[in-house]
């Protein structure tokens, strides 16, 4: 937990762990990481594989071994899609998500950016994450009073100040 020395390092840490609000169901699917216990059953299924095959005196051959775990992956994306139909919380990134769900995880690595996860989640710098944090007075947009509250669908699709933003990524499509 840290120390209790009253300083700012603490205050910083308690303020910290007070607004983690993304799921972990969110974050393991923004990240591409299969829930543990999916994982778990895929790598339990693999050696039971291995020990049956031993057992009738046979020797799995590398062929083998890809295809069961080519199978299990895909029995753990539909186990993992049925879950998060039904998710726990933070039904904005799951959704915005699950549409591509295979085009998600078979992404190439590194696409997903620092910018775009502060979108995904809503925490960056929208006012109305930083109200909420109380990291600023109102939640009002910083550039335009054409919204009450400066929210992801506000700055990226209708505030003045990402204009320039908008039209790059409507002209790469």
């Amino acid at each position: 937990m840290g120390h209790q020395c009253g300083r700012r390092c603490c205050g910083i840490a308690r303020r910290r762990r007070r607004y983690r609000t993304v799921s972990r169901e969110a974050a393991s699917l923004l990240a591409g990481l299969p829930p543990w216990d999916l994982e778990a059953t895929v790598l339990a299924r693999m050696h039971d594989q291995r020990v049956e095959m031993q057992r009738r005196g046979e020797t799995p051959l590398p062929e083998h071994v890809e295809a069961w775990r080519k199978e299990l992956r895909r029995d753990l994306k539909v186990k993992w899609k049925q879950r998060l139909s039904q998710p726990s919380a933070r039904h904005t990134i799951i959704s915005a998500v699950v549409p591509l769900f295979e085009a998600w995880l078979d992404r190439p690595h590194g696409v997903l950016t620092f910018r775009m996860t502060q979108v995904l989640t809503g925490h960056g710098k929208f006012g109305k994450f930083l109200h909420r944090i109380r990291a600023e007075e109102t939640s009002g947009c910083r550039h335009c009073e054409a919204s009450p509250e400066d929210t992801v669908e506000h700055s990226v699709e209708v505030c003045f100040a990402w204009e320039e933003h908008r039209r790059v990524l409507v002209d790469r499509r």
